[in-house]
């Protein structure tokens, strides 16, 4: 039998109240959503001066981050590949998108979740996200007096 590693509500807290510090610096107002490793929402923020249209999008983006394992900028890029392109229809999974702001929670080799952040210009949304996913690892990360031991 096999035991999935995921995060749970205290990580997602820590998630949406650094990208929501952090978008506040960017005077951004964005969507944030937090999805388990199944890509299964967690938590959900739409700031103030967000719109409803970046809700959808945000969760999309957590979804597919934790479900493929990647980000959707690495997912967009792959899928218009003039090569080996591919339409993310063929997945048959609606839910998926390309759109670039999700990024996956990693640690300890496996996907544990997903960040998506959609309202603001794809690099910022993209940004945001990484600085939830820090946030989500940070009280495990190894202690640097442990790791001398």
């Amino acid at each position: 039998m096999r035991e999935v590693k995921t995060i749970g509500a205290d990580d997602a807290r820590r998630g949406i109240a650094a990208v929501r510090a952090a978008a506040e610096r960017r005077d951004a107002a964005v969507v944030v959503a937090i999805t388990d490793a199944y890509g299964e929402l967690l938590a959900l923020l739409r700031m103030d001066d967000a719109g409803p249209a970046d809700i959808a999008p945000a969760i999309a983006k957590a979804y597919t981050a934790a479900r493929l394992a990647q980000s959707t900028r690495a997912i967009d890029s792959a899928a218009r590949n003039p090569k080996t392109g591919f339409d993310l229809a063929g997945f048959a999974d609606p839910r998926l998108t390309g759109l670039v702001g999700g990024v996956p929670v990693g640690h300890g080799g496996e996907t544990v979740g997903g960040v998506g952040v959609s309202g603001a210009a794809p690099d910022t949304d993209e940004a945001l996200a990484e600085a939830g996913v820090a946030a989500m690892l940070a009280p495990y990360a190894p202690v640097a007096d442990e790791e001398a031991r």
